[in-house]
C-alpha cells in the first residue's frame, strides 16, 4: 500500500473536525449575539476560542492520538498559539466583512 493511502483516513478524520469547528464556531456566535446579547466582535472572538479547543480536542483524541502530550493544558496554549496568525486573518476577514 503507498504512503499516501496510509494517510487517507487521518486526512479524512482531520477534515470532518474541521467541519465540526465550522459548525461550534458558527453556533457559539450566534448564541452568544441573540442568546446572550453580546456584539459581534466579542462574540467572534468567544467562538473562535470554541471552535479552536473543540478542534483541538478532538484532533488530539481521534486523529492525532500518536503526537499526544501528557500535559494538556500546555499542548492547547501551544496551539493557540500557534494559531494566532491565522485566526487573526478569520477575524480581520470577519471585521471586514461585518
Amino acid at each position: 500500500m503507498s504512503r499516501r493511502l496510509n494517510y487517507l483516513p487521518q486526512f479524512i478524520r482531520f477534515g470532518i473536525i474541521g467541519c465540526v469547528g465550522f459548525l461550534v464556531d458558527v453556533g457559539v456566535l450566534y448564541s452568544v449575539l441573540y442568546g446572550l446579547g453580546l456584539g459581534h466582535y466579542g462574540g467572534r472572538v468567544i467562538s473562535y476560542l470554541a471552535a479552536a479547543t473543540t478542534t483541538w480536542y478532538l484532533n488530539r483524541n481521534f486523529t492525532f492520538t500518536h503526537a499526544r502530550s501528557e500535559n494538556r493544558s500546555r499542548e492547547w496554549a501551544r496551539f493557540l498559539v500557534l494559531n494566532t496568525i491565522g485566526g487573526m486573518v478569520n477575524y480581520f476577514i470577519y471585521f471586514a466583512y461585518v
